[in-house]
């Protein structure tokens, strides 16, 4: 069983999971119109082969390595993604849709050395290796006969054991954010952030379907991380386009949308309904939502209660936490069905309230890489402060 006495590092989480949930289906993705399937022993093999090639790397550098990851979400990314930092190094996810200076900038703010790549951004990594000397080193995501592989790591680098030695206190992720509410900054997480986020709330074993952007900490904190924690199995949506589609084939009970996403599935089923009024309402839900969904996670934007009714009127419960990137990220834990608290949930117990009901002070993260501007998120001395969350004593939780 998965404790938190018992998960001290990412590397305890993989190999617990692994024991616990043996037999089951970890991640489902399609490709080619095939779906495949990895299991949870799978996953911990694969990712402990990442881990045993980053400690070969690390000990050639006569460093910790710093791994940047441009492309979309895949399995292959997932098992460097925690294998480089379980392995006590730093992963720092990319948002692909950065221009070549963004690139460049956060490359050399994170003391990049290698970057795994998505196959299609090969011209674009190898004119990133040129611009940006620190980089040593370019490998591929996928399997391809001229260039070093992520597959290849999978097979070279097998062992049946790893002993896991990261410190739980040091950074294990650099997410970068996107400065919505000034100057990007490049968070710093450590292996406990990450953590500490799987047992502020209890959960259940669902079939979630991940769509969130991969470089962001909501998606790594709760589609993977908590996936892993309850022996979930998550689906792989690696094209936002094809949302619909994937809610088709693979038939989620769960979603971590944003309410923009939300408001379509509604739309969708409004504009079903009225062309189609002879038909019952919860097969038109059906049709769009797919047969099992249930619950929905709301985050990145304000989550109304019109919506959150109009959800729970077809049979889908929603909730919404407040959280950001400093925090890895949860601020505040979903209270479903709580309309009351809807949008903004009920504050974790590590923080401390300040200033009345608006401001939640949480001593959490590891720092930020290289920037301190001043934005409207305020760092100083490893205490992060949010200001805006309507958030009071009686809704914390533990």
């Amino acid at each position: 069983m998965i404790t938190k006495e018992n998960t001290l590092t990412l590397g305890d989480l993989i190999e617990n999971a692994a024991v616990d949930y043996e037999n089951q289906v970890f991640i489902r993705y399609e490709k080619e119109g095939i779906v495949y399937e990895k299991g949870y022993r799978t996953y911990a093999m694969d990712t402990r082969a990442v881990s045993h090639w980053t400690m070969n790397k690390c000990g050639e550098l006569g460093k910790k390595l710093h791994v940047a990851l441009i492309g979309k979400c895949s399995y292959e990314y997932l098992t460097v993604l925690m294998g480089v930092a379980a392995a006590g190094s730093i992963a720092i996810p990319m948002d692909v849709q950065l221009s070549k200076e963004g690139f460049i900038e956060n490359l050399k703010r994170a003391e990049v050395d290698i970057i795994f790549f998505d196959y299609e951004y090969l011209s674009d990594v190898e004119y990133l290796m040129d611009a940006c000397e620190g980089v040593k080193e370019i490998i591929c995501l996928q399997q391809r006969k001229q260039h070093f592989s992520t597959p290849q790591i999978h097979r070279e680098y097998r062992v049946p054991t790893f002993e896991y030695t990261a410190d739980p206190a040091e950074c294990a992720l650099v997410i970068f954010t996107s400065g919505t509410t000034g100057q990007g900054k490049g968070v710093m997480l450590s292996q406990n952030n990450l953590l500490d986020n799987l047992f502020s709330s209890d959960d259940a074993r669902e079939t979630c379907l991940s769509v969130l952007p991969i470089h962001h900490i909501f998606c790594i904190s709760g589609d993977l991380l908590l996936t892993l924690r309850y022996g979930s199995t998550l689906c792989l949506c690696d094209d936002v386009t094809k949302f619909l589609y994937y809610i088709d084939l693979f038939q989620p009970t769960m979603l971590r949308i944003v309410p923009m996403m939300a408001k379509m599935l509604i739309n969708r089923v409004a504009i079903a309904a009225k062309k189609h009024p002879e038909q019952d309402l919860e097969y038109l839900k059906s049709q769009i939502m797919g047969s099992r969904l249930h619950k929905i996670v709301s985050g990145g934007g304000y989550l109304s209660e019109t919506l959150a009714r109009n959800l729970d009127q077809l049979g889908v419960v929603t909730g919404q936490g407040y959280g950001m990137s400093e925090c890895a990220p949860k601020i505040s834990a979903p209270d479903y069905g709580n309309m009351d608290k809807i949008a903004s949930g009920r504050a974790r117990d590590r923080g401390s309230r300040h200033g009345g009901q608006r401001q939640i002070v949480l001593r959490v993260r590891s720092g930020v890489r290289k920037r301190n501007e001043a934005s409207g998120r305020r760092v100083r001395r490893g205490t992060a402060e949010s200001h805006g969350s309507e958030l009071s004593d009686r809704d914390r939780i533990p």
